[in-house]
């Protein structure tokens, strides 16, 4: 099993826009956002860096490990 941060921190610092807006509904602003300001070097630095609001990040969060644990189940 992957480590939750690191598959985090790789989807953050991987993931092309559609797959933010498509696979963890995240508003395309947002997504775009995060990939523009690349790379991260740890999960929480998209928040110490202040890219995106904590509301949003604590969403996008959620979503993934959602999104994650239908995918291990599956």
């Amino acid at each position: 099993m992957t480590d939750p941060a690191q598959e985090l921190r790789r989807i953050l610092n991987e993931a092309p826009v559609e797959e933010f807006v498509d696979r963890y509904k995240v508003a395309s602003d947002v997504a775009e956002s995060i990939v523009a300001h690349r790379p991260y070097s740890s999960d929480v630095d998209i928040l110490e860096r202040a890219i995106i609001p904590k509301r949003a990040y604590e969403q996008l969060v959620t979503q993934i490990i959602e999104v994650l644990g239908s995918s291990e189940v599956a």
